[in-house]
Parts: structure tokens; sequence; C-alpha cells
């Protein structure tokens, strides 16, 4: 059970070492969507971003899943 964790511990941060680029440069652009939005006051942008940074997160967790589930597990 531990030897597993470890692994899936390690799978991490190899994905997270593999796509931190990616995760970064979409940080980077949901910031400045949000602070445009704040700077026109325009709040109908400001929860679209919020919603577009929900769909981001869950999406690059879901790749992190598929990809410790594809290596552990072979």
């Amino acid at each position: 059970m531990k030897n597993e964790k470890d692994s899936i511990a390690k799978l991490k941060r190899k994905w997270i070492k593999k796509n931190f680029f990616k995760v970064f440069l979409t940080a980077i652009v949901v910031l400045v969507i949000y602070f445009i939005a704040m700077a026109f006051k325009n709040i109908f942008i400001v929860i679209i971003n919020i919603v577009l940074s929900f769909i981001a997160f869950f999406y690059f967790r879901n790749k992190m899943a598929a990809y410790i589930e594809k290596n552990l597990y072979e």
C-alpha cells in the first residue's frame, strides 16, 4: 500500500514537471483576463473567467489522473 502511494506521488511530480509550462501559461492567461475584466469593471467577463478557470483546473486534474492510472497499472 505504501509503495503504491509512493508511486502515485512520484508520477504526480513527473506529470507536473512535464506539463508545468501548460499549467503556468493557463494560469497566466486566466489572471490576465481577470485583471482586464476588473479594469473595465465587467462582471460578466469575470464570471466567465471563473467558470473557465474551473474547467481548466478539472481538465488538468483529469489529465494527471489519467496519466497516473495509465502508468501505474501497466
